[in-house]
């Protein structure tokens, strides 16, 4: 697969939300896991994102594999090719405490090449591959001409896979 840009997704992909998201709610993580996490928690969407702050998203720990992945990813492109993607919440320090996520755990240089959108296929085209948990995002991806990894997850088509 030939690959000038790479489009890795920050929540979920490198950063864990989901189990993040129970514990700062003093909430029991439910097993499986589920990708609606507001239903989850008997809670309205937009309280629940209006409710994680800068300091919940500036802390997110790694996923599982989301070191290692982003080292051997430098491994095989020069940082200029590798973007990070995310999603807005538009609540209060949720994208300041996202960026310094990135600039923290990947660097000032990565970091400027933070992308705001949840429409992931706008960025798609050939030799272009994005790295997702979410298989909406892939097909969109897909259908618009570029390459795509799906990461195992509980909620998307490879759940019962692992890395």
């Amino acid at each position: 697969m030939s690959c000038t840009k790479l489009y890795l997704v920050l929540v979920g992909v490198l950063a864990e939300f989901h189990d993040s998201a129970f514990r700062f709610f003093g909430r029991e993580i439910p097993r499986p896991r589920r990708y609606n996490i507001a239903k989850s928690l008997d809670m309205e969407s937009d309280e629940l994102w209006k409710a994680l702050d800068y300091n919940f998203w500036a802390n997110l720990p790694w996923t599982h594999e989301g070191e290692e992945l982003f080292a051997e990813v430098k491994k095989l492109l020069p940082l200029e090719n590798i973007f990070i993607l995310t999603s807005p919440t538009w609540a209060e320090g949720c994208m300041s405490g996202k960026a310094d996520w990135v600039k923290k755990h990947l660097g000032k240089e990565v970091a400027s090449r933070l992308m705001l959108t949840s429409a992931k296929h706008g960025v798609a085209g050939p030799h272009k591959v994005l790295v997702d948990d979410l298989d909406t995002n892939t097909t969109g991806f897909s259908r618009e001409g570029g390459k795509t990894v799906l990461i195992p997850r509980q909620w998307n088509t490879r759940k019962h896979e692992t890395i």
